[in-house]
């Protein structure tokens, strides 16, 4: 365990000899290396090459992220100092001992975020223009470009290469980050962020792989190969940054690598690990050729985000596309992108239709129109909310998150269940989210009187959404009407209106990133509409386009029955 503060290693190696002391050899050493200091490093490399025999594995793992404008003892950035130079010096010191060690592997983590990096070799120090964001970003660059020209140079040696991305991991790495940043968005990202554990699983994926033998120099994320774009694929970046940190260490040219040309990047055959945490996983495309000739289509809060993505697609399908919305201008507005986007396609059939889930008043009316006017219905997306809105309560008297996510749907969607069974095989999808799994519906203070939190009365809004679709599955069974609840994960859209504006200023950096689009959170809901490998189950939960097991809250029935029989009551439907 090479580490820089000595107090905090010796309690980590502790504790790692302690949960290891039955599995056999228990060889937990710490020595002390400050990657922001070359003498440190000549010397705990010195005593490393004086003292083991071998070294099978070298992982390249310490970094810093974000700190502030800050210079080494030698005079670099803090970024571009310990994230590159110092492991850079670390592993040539290192070559003579892995070369005879070999077969043997190198793993340096990189991120994500050198897709839009720059190295300036003319600011090299960051002294004109400084930006913590940026500075880190060109640090794991300059890691994805070390990785290939060192694997290059490895060529013959038995020594391969391997960079990795582990994703976003709440580490201390974050400890120069806006502290608000936990405070507001607390019970949103320590569901995003991936765990040590989760994050750690491609660096172990790399080490241990014997799948990876043959390969170095390739970019892993979530246990698999990934192509580079072309600013991780610049070959003469690559050299020119070796060439400087040669120069810059005062050493000449290692004649024993030798360069060679490096073979072309292809996408690996090899497996993947999907972590728990769906917002660190990748985002999942569910790739179709299904088709929706002939089937009408109602998707509610279409006018915008994933609702709106869902209508395109259903569109580019050929579907008669109705987009019941509450704002007709905004929907009109959605209207015309979505039949211009498609005027080639086919139908082009996009209809909007009045519909405010915060009146019974207006949803009796629309499915009055829709039963009247509409001879099949298809497909029923229940896709409009709230999120995290102030407290306030519907003409109808019900908390604004109960009615809109939940009896608003449960309404439209027994008023038009003739329609759906006349025209069955149909499909009913209601999306819902992660976040139902530790909330609560408490059933003598539905509408919130008591104590409002507009976190838990949309999570107690999703757990209703989940309620809801089992036990209307189980009320639909042998109709042909199929219910399928969705979670669309994290997705960057209006619904986030209400809350804190300081989040995407602090965080745009890394949220912009990690938070889906409409196109990536509109996959698990398109799956379920167009997905023939489905049509044979219903009442399930889908996430990432594939079905997942719910926790003991979402499995309980009694509380999914007496949540209809309150929805019966509460919209006057029995």
């Amino acid at each position: 365990m090479a580490c820089r503060n000595l107090e905090k290693a010796e309690e980590a190696a502790k504790e790692i000899r302690d949960a290891t002391k039955d599995s056999g050899k228990n060889e937990v050493v710490v020595r002390e290396l400050d990657l922001s200091s070359f003498k440190s490093i000549r010397k705990f490399c010195a005593r490393i090459n004086e003292e083991e025999p071998r070294l099978d594995i070298l992982v390249n793992n310490a970094g810093v992220f974000r700190c502030p404008s800050s210079c080494t003892e030698d005079g670099f950035e803090m970024h571009f100092g310990v994230n590159h130079l110092g492991h850079f010096l670390l592993t040539t010191l290192l070559l003579d001992l892995l070369k005879k060690s070999a077969p043997s592997r190198i793993v340096v983590l990189s991120s994500f975020m050198y897709k839009d990096a720059r190295i300036n070799f003319d600011d090299i120090n960051c002294k004109i223009n400084y930006s913590r964001t940026e500075a880190y970003k060109s640090s794991k660059l300059a890691n994805v470009w070390f990785c290939r020209e060192l694997s290059k140079r490895l060529e013959g040696s038995g020594v391969n290469v391997y960079c990795v991305n582990p994703g976003i991991v709440l580490t201390d790495i974050m400890r120069h980050s806006v502290p608000q940043f936990l405070r507001y968005f607390d019970f949103i990202f320590r569901l995003c962020f991936k765990t040590p554990a989760q994050g750690v699983q491609t660096t172990l994926y790399c080490i241990l792989s014997e799948k990876l033998q043959n390969e170095s120099g390739y970019y892993y994320s979530d246990c698999r190969q990934e192509d580079l774009n072309s600013n991780g694929l610049n070959e003469d970046g690559a050299k020119r940054l070796w060439e400087t940190n040669q120069l810059l260490f005062n050493r000449r040219s290692e004649q024993a690598y030798k360069p060679t040309e490096m073979c072309t990047c292809v996408p690996g055959a090899t497996g993947t690990h999907q972590s728990s945490n769906n917002f660190c996983s990748r985002f999942i495309k569910h790739q179709c050729s299904e088709y929706l000739d002939g089937k009408t289509v109602i998707v509610t809060g279409a006018n915008t985000g994933l609702g709106k993505q869902t209508a395109l697609e259903c569109a580019k399908r050929n579907a008669r596309v109705i987009m019941a919305c509450r704002n007709l201008e905004k929907a009109e507005a959605a209207a015309k992108e979505i039949r211009d986007a498609t005027k080639d396609s086919g139908k082009n059939e996009v209809l909007v239709r009045e519909l405010d889930l915060s009146s019974f008043e207006s949803v009796r009316k629309f499915c009055a129109i829709i039963n009247e006017e509409e001879p099949r219905l298809d497909i029923l997306v229940n896709n409009a909310g709230v999120y995290r809105s102030p407290s306030l309560y519907t003409e109808d008297g019900f908390e604004t998150h109960f009615q809109v996510n939940h009896l608003g749907h449960f309404l439209l969607t027994t008023l038009l269940l003739d329609l759906l069974k006349k025209s069955a095989p149909s499909r009913i999808v209601v999306l819902s989210s992660f976040m139902y799994k530790d909330a609560r519906i408490n059933f003598d203070d539905i509408n919130w009187k008591d104590s409002y939190n507009g976190t838990e009365a949309y999570k107690s809004s999703k757990l209703a959404n989940l309620w809801f679709c089992r036990e209307l599955s189980k009320r639909l069974e042998g109709s042909g009407v199929n219910v399928y609840c969705v979670n669309p994960g994290i997705v960057l859209t209006d619904i986030m209106r209400h809350t804190v504006p300081q989040f995407f200023r602090y965080f745009d950096c890394i949220s912009r990133l990690f938070l889906k689009t409409p196109a990536q959170g509109a996959q698990t809901t398109l799956y379920c509409i167009l997905s023939e490998k489905l049509q044979n189950e219903s009442g399930y939960y889908y996430s990432n386009c594939s079905q997942e097991d719910l926790n003991s809250n979402g499995l309980n029935e009694d509380g999914a029955k007496r949540l209809w029989e309150v929805s019966e009551k509460a919209v006057k439907r029995e």
